[in-house]
């Protein structure tokens, strides 16, 4: 490919609201100078570098929302690379994944990263945040119903389950 997209993460199992740092890394491997457009989707607060987030109101009569984006022009001499990087803060415990970098020259020509998966987890501060994500199977500030039983982080549905047509221990 004429362009080279990369992406990684310096933490694939951050806590929730912990900072993630996301490192793109894009390569000209042509003989000519490329002008190039960045676009990254995120999910999350952007920390750093906030001038770079773009919201865009769809036009009048379409109701699909384009979410919150990174976007960065520049242009790119002959075999140079460059990074670039961002900061940002999972909101939800479980898995996140970041969709990949997307980059367009000026002839038309479409690039694309890998994805990058996260598994985020919860911030064990003592409080059982169900408004974040957190609950009895995904972390230690909840405990779970006694339908359930919870050994090493596993937890395994052992009560009866009314409409089943079954009448188990516990139904009448």
């Amino acid at each position: 490919a004429q362009i080279e997209v990369s992406k990684s993460v310096n933490n694939s199992f951050p806590k929730v609201e912990e900072a993630v740092k996301v490192t793109i890394s894009i390569e000209n491997n042509s003989s000519k100078t490329k002008y190039l457009r960045v676009i990254e989707f995120f999910e999350g607060e952007i920390i750093y570098p906030k001038e770079k987030v773009r919201n865009i109101t769809p036009p009048k009569g379409i109701i699909a929302a384009i979410p919150p984006h990174l976007f960065w022009n520049f242009s790119l001499e002959p075999k140079e690379k460059i990074f670039l990087e961002y900061i940002f803060v999972p909101k939800f415990v479980g898995p996140l994944t970041i969709q990949p970098t997307q980059v367009y020259d000026e002839e038309g020509n479409s690039y694309f990263s890998n994805s990058v998966r996260l598994e985020v987890k919860c911030n064990l501060n003592g409080r059982c945040e169900r408004e974040i994500g957190e609950n009895c199977l995904n972390c230690q500030d909840c405990s779970c119903p006694s339908s359930y039983e919870c050994v090493g982080g596993e937890c395994i549905f052992k009560g009866s389950i009314c409409g089943n047509k079954i009448c188990e221990e516990g139904e009448n």
